[in-house]
């Protein structure tokens, strides 16, 4: 990728991380309120799989950016530690935005976190030329195996998101919480009257329709086996 473009991307996913670090920019407190006291307070009484999860996720583009943009032939370990440090610096420039914002909640959790995604991301970008030899591989069986053309590529995305979003699994029971639950799954019911069935209908529903959606994104000839393999996923 050019520099120029490489700087473009680096630009809107920055801006990206602010908006959803900064949402809604309203209510800011006087910068004479700041206080760096957030960097050495206590561990957040709740941790949740989601934060965790989406804060080192988001920022491994990032870090994985930065580092490209930093390398330099026969200097790549610098590039990754300037990627990480970068990445780094910005999440602190974030959450110390959000020290500032009443709705929002200032954590030093939360910016290691977003330093261990952004120095993931420039550790990943180490191995750049496996990652683009990997994506057209990934190019031709996506050929292979779907409908060509933008609304099947917006199918696929869709797809992707709902599979980022099992990481939350907050609407289940016993799952979510790191505190509370630390087991994969929760104590199966002792009988059929115990179990929630509007619940039971919902997940089936949910399953159903990723199914049904799913197939109209197949090639013609690509149902038996890519539908067998879609439940072995859903159970």
């Amino acid at each position: 990728m050019p520099k120029s473009r490489l700087l473009g991307f680096i630009v809107l996913y920055a801006l990206f991380l602010a908006v959803g670090s900064l949402y809604p920019f309203t209510g800011w407190t006087p910068l004479s309120d700041w206080s760096a006291d957030f960097l050495t307070a206590s561990w957040p009484r709740y941790i949740t799989r989601t934060d965790l999860a989406t804060n080192m996720l988001v920022y491994v583009p990032l870090g994985y950016a930065l580092a490209h943009r930093f390398s330099h032939p026969g200097h790549r370990a610098r590039g990754v530690i300037a990627g990480a440090l970068a990445g780094l610096a910005f999440s602190l420039l974030l959450e110390s935005g959000q020290e500032l914002l009443p709705g929002r909640i200032a954590s030093n959790l939360d910016m290691l976190v977003n330093g261990l995604g952004a120095l993931t991301g420039a550790l990943l970008s180490l191995h750049h030329r496996r990652w683009l030899r990997a994506g057209r591989a990934l190019c031709r069986w996506r050929g292979r195996w779907f409908r060509p053309g933008l609304r099947a590529n917006l199918g696929l995305g869709l797809l992707l998101l709902w599979f980022l979003a099992q990481f939350s699994l907050l609407p289940f029971p016993g799952l979510g919480w790191l505190d509370l639950h630390l087991r994969p799954i929760d104590t199966p019911p002792g009988g059929l009257d115990q179990i929630n069935l509007p619940w039971f209908a919902a997940v089936f529903l949910e399953i159903a329709t990723l199914g049904a959606f799913a197939a109209n994104l197949l090639r013609p000839g690509r149902y038996v086996s890519a539908m067998l393999l879609l439940v072995v996923l859903a159970f």
